[in-house]
């Protein structure tokens, strides 16, 4: 049984950019509301805060990611407080709604990648 997705999450927020086009002109977007969605890859507990790394799938009219298809790249989504990653596991479908903050550069391998960057407002995962 599918959950009940908030309308915080249903709802698409204005000008709601593409991960390429934040990749493309970051400054320029940062503050900008965003509904994006995807697969977990790793989820980072900190001090103060936790980071979502997730791979972007495409989102249905509901807000779902798509378990598969292709994808603009990654981006975190970064928490206040703490995550549980048995809550949130690698390979789990994830929605998040919140402001574009300055990009994160951080390795994925040996490759440097700069991540664009969510504050959150609003997760929902299936």
């Amino acid at each position: 049984m599918a959950s009940t997705i908030p309308s915080v999450i249903r709802n698409v927020p204005p000008g709601n950019p593409a991960l390429g086009e934040v990749r493309t002109d970051p400054s320029r977007l940062i503050g900008a509301r965003v509904r994006w969605g995807g697969t977990i890859v790793a989820v980072e507990n900190h001090a103060w805060e936790s980071w979502i790394e997730i791979v972007v799938r495409h989102l249905d009219r509901d807000g779902r990611p798509q378990e598969s298809g292709a994808s603009e790249g990654r981006f975190l989504a970064r928490i206040d407080g703490f995550v549980d990653p048995v809550v949130y596991t690698e390979g789990q479908l994830l929605t998040v709604v919140g402001a574009l903050e300055e990009p994160v550069t951080r390795l994925i391998g040996d490759f440097s990648y700069a991540f664009p960057t969510t504050s959150r407002k609003s997760l929902h995962s299936e």
